[in-house]
């Protein structure tokens, strides 16, 4: 399966990456970060993040079934995985189930526009037929040279 399309990722390639680092002395926390780096790749759009997390906790628990890995090794890293994530937005999402549909977000208020900005002024109307004379030296202007009032 495919876990990142950006970069190629496989979870075939994150179980090798996970069997490397969980295998090391002191392996540090196998994160989405820490498996890319392994993998000497980059995370462009970070929308294969959530799958990734996930993916990383079966191949953990895959793995100590298997016994491939030392099972206290990963009992330990994902102990340390669920407490750096207490109360985030990242063990909402772990926990959330896959097939719910997401809550809505919530409206954010509008954006009120900067002081320096000056007051938007409403769009001057073109003067009625009755009031010619007040705008009379315009229309003159404008029909370049008539004496005749606009009708």
């Amino acid at each position: 399966m495919i876990v990142c399309s950006c970069a190629a990722i496989s979870d075939t390639d994150i179980e090798k990456a996970l069997t490397e680092i969980l295998s090391e002395p002191g392996a540090p926390l196998p994160t989405p970060g820490v498996v890319y780096r392994h993998l000497q790749r980059k995370m462009v759009c970070c929308g294969c993040a959530p799958l990734a997390v996930s993916t990383i906790y079966q191949k953990i628990d895959q793995l100590a079934e298997q016994g491939v890995v030392c099972p206290y090794a990963c009992a330990c890293a994902q102990g340390r995985l669920l407490k750096g994530t207490n109360d985030t937005a990242a063990l909402q999402l772990m926990q959330r189930p896959p097939s719910g549909v997401a809550a809505p977000r919530p409206r954010l208020p509008l954006p009120r526009p900067p002081s320096w900005l000056p007051p938007s002024r409403p769009a001057p109307t073109p003067p009625s037929t009755m009031s010619w004379r007040l705008h009379w030296p315009m229309w003159h202007r404008v029909r370049r040279g008539t004496s005749a009032p606009p009708v």
